[in-house]
């Protein structure tokens, strides 16, 4: 409409006002010819308002793809970075190197994270191997926080499921740091796969969502939901023949059974993964699990959520 105006409204008042056209003529052809200019002009003015409307739709849709494009390369970036802080932190000796925590003796640091550190620690009588992690002083001093940190260790003590990471043991050590020791697994999480692969074949996924199903099934007749279910928590181990996927990280899980969470009530979960309810802060149940699993499934399909 804008752009009709200029060039419609010059011509409609010279014709309104011209005396064999104007509202005083008395040549009814004259009239008529008024009549059905004045309806071509119409006609204009809609159709450029139109293309007007539809170009502006269409921009504004460019626009919304463009947020949600800049949005996931926010997140990319944002595991790229996790990555690469691992990356430069691995294999060197760390604040706690040599300290013993519960069975194990910490080496080198193999992950940082915003909680914590974690080590490759070795047994202290047969020399094995696990994942030690320690949670940060600053985090130390919550109660509610060494209470989460620990809910990994007493959820997936009852998951007899190898696909579900195992934890070994958790504690305090004697210089006063929660820890949390797990397997030792050798590989990348699911992220990562993502970022390398950019989708999966059917077979790959397949047997990647089959694992996960199987786990997920223990999970659920235990009575636990793990609401922060997300390619950062699934883990290829590639030890054995075989890599075998795992579920990682129940530190937010919820008891199906329990009266309350160490959550308070907040929303918890990663917005691109989280289902519905618990998004809109309705009851968690374990189709919540279900329904983070059917993303992860569709994005290793078609390589995007």
């Amino acid at each position: 409409r804008p752009l009709a105006f200029p060039l419609t409204s010059p011509l409609v008042m010279w014709l309104t006002h011209h005396p064999m056209f104007g509202p005083t003529s008395d040549n009814p052809a004259a009239t008529y010819a008024m009549e059905i200019v004045s309806q071509a002009m119409l006609a204009m003015i809609l159709w450029l308002a139109r293309l007007s409307r539809s170009a502006t739709l269409e921009a504004m849709v460019e626009i919304e793809r463009a947020q949600r494009q800049l949005r996931e390369r926010e997140v990319l970036l944002d595991e790229v970075a996790q990555d690469l802080q691992i990356a430069i932190g691995a294999g060197k000796r760390g604040r706690l190197s040599g300290q013993i925590f519960g069975h194990y003796i910490a080496e080198d640091i193999i992950g940082r994270g915003a909680m914590g550190e974690v080590y490759r620690g070795r047994h202290r009588d047969d020399g094995h191997h696990a994942a030690v992690t320690v949670l940060h002083p600053f985090f130390s001093e919550s109660q509610c926080h060494v209470d989460r940190f620990f809910r990994e260790a007493e959820v997936t003590s009852a998951l007899a499921s190898p696909h579900v990471v195992a934890v070994l043991e958790h504690g305090v050590a004697e210089s006063g740091e929660p820890f949390l020791t797990m397997e030792l697994l050798e590989g990348h999480d699911l992220a990562w796969h993502l970022r390398q692969r950019r989708r999966f074949d059917i077979k790959d996924t397949l047997r990647l969502i089959d694992q996960l199903s199987r786990a997920l099934a223990v999970v659920q007749d235990e009575g636990i939901i793990h609401r922060d279910l997300k390619p950062k928590n699934v883990f290829c181990d590639e030890r054995g023949d075989e890599p075998v996927w795992k579920i990682l990280d129940f530190g937010v899980s919820k008891m199906r059974s329990a009266n309350a969470t160490l959550t308070h009530g907040n929303i918890i979960g990663t917005p691109g993964y989280m289902a519905p309810t618990p998004a809109t802060g309705g009851d968690v149940e374990h189709r919540a699990d279900v329904f983070s699993l059917g993303v992860i499934f569709y994005e290793l399909l078609t390589g995007r959520r």
